[in-house]
């Protein structure tokens, strides 16, 4: 079994790039997304093999590949929602209200100090222009998998819809989660409406 496995056996993380330059040495197929898997369900090879094992027939198959590609489009449609949904009712609401908190304390020590504060200079300010940075950035990245999603639900089938979802929506996600992740560690806990990672570790 060792012998005859060695082949498609890789002892690394199969989801890394080592992999996929691995199973292009060895001529290995390398599906990164689900769509794709799904699709080679209409190559003559499998549809042979799921009917001669009596799993299912030709037209059942295509019915369940029709079936999953929905489905995938459904489950990041859902996921895209709750992104933009968490985005502009909590995490942007709380950052701003944040980032005013600390536009007034710089005033106030202006006030306080005179001539000798700079502005500019000051770690409130600092902090300010990052989160700024975020909030504009998170903005952005919702807005264009908004859009990404009206251009993949216009497409006409589900195949199209599936790999426009899986290639043009689902790796927005990941610049999304990049500046949440950033303004949940520049707000304070007091303006952060959300469970932050080190209190999932603890136990109130």
């Amino acid at each position: 079994y060792i012998k005859s496995s060695k082949r498609i056996r890789f002892e690394g993380d199969g989801y890394s790039e080592a992999w996929e330059k691995e199973a292009a040495k060895r001529k290995l197929s390398h599906l990164r997304t689900t769509p794709e898997a799904v699709a080679i369900w209409s190559e003559q090879p499998y549809i042979s093999l799921f009917e001669s094992m009596g799993v299912l027939s030709p037209i059942e198959l295509k019915a369940r590949q029709e079936v999953e590609w929905e489905a995938y489009v459904m489950h990041i449609q859902i996921e895209g929602r709750v992104y933009e949904e968490l985005a502009y009712s909590q995490i942007v609401p709380s950052a701003v209200g944040y980032m005013n908190h600390l536009l007034e304390n710089v005033n106030q020590l202006g006030n306080f100090m005179g001539s000798s504060f700079n502005v500019k200079e000051s770690a409130q300010a600092v902090l300010i222009e990052h989160i700024n940075t975020h909030i504009q950035g998170l903005k952005q990245q919702i807005d264009l998998m908004t859009l990404a999603r009206k251009k993949a639900n216009k497409l006409t089938t589900s195949s199209k819809k599936a790999h426009a979802y899986a290639l043009e929506v689902k790796p927005l996600f990941e610049t999304i989660r990049r500046h949440s992740d950033q303004l949940e560690k520049l707000v304070s806990d007091a303006y952060w409406p959300l469970v932050k990672y080190r209190e999932l570790l603890q136990i109130k």
